[in-house]
């Protein structure tokens, strides 16, 4: 590994643990009841920034243009959807 590759990797590292860390701080700022849709997007949005960073950097195709960086990204926004529907749906009283 050259020394690009290993800092920029240190540095995916760093913003990955960035990410969790806020994760975590929404979980316990937004836990009250009428805060549960805020709490869903935040995690959501958090988890697909996760998704893209380790996609691009720790699978290397940052460079490489393929599909395979749309298709990984598009599964892991349905598996998200489909699981921040029911949560959204009982902020939302739907259900």
């Amino acid at each position: 590994m050259k020394f690009d590759a290993s800092k920029r990797a240190t540095r995916t590292l760093a913003v990955l643990l960035g990410l969790t860390a806020a994760t975590l701080a929404a979980v316990f700022l937004l836990q009250a009841s009428s805060w549960k849709a805020g709490l869903t997007v935040a995690v959501g949005f958090t988890s697909i920034c996760k998704v893209r960073l380790v996609v691009l950097d720790f699978l290397g195709l940052r460079t490489s243009g393929s599909a395979l960086i749309l298709a990984l990204q598009a599964w892991a926004a349905v598996v998200l959807i489909l699981a921040a529907a029911r949560p959204m749906a009982a902020a939302f009283a739907l259900f």
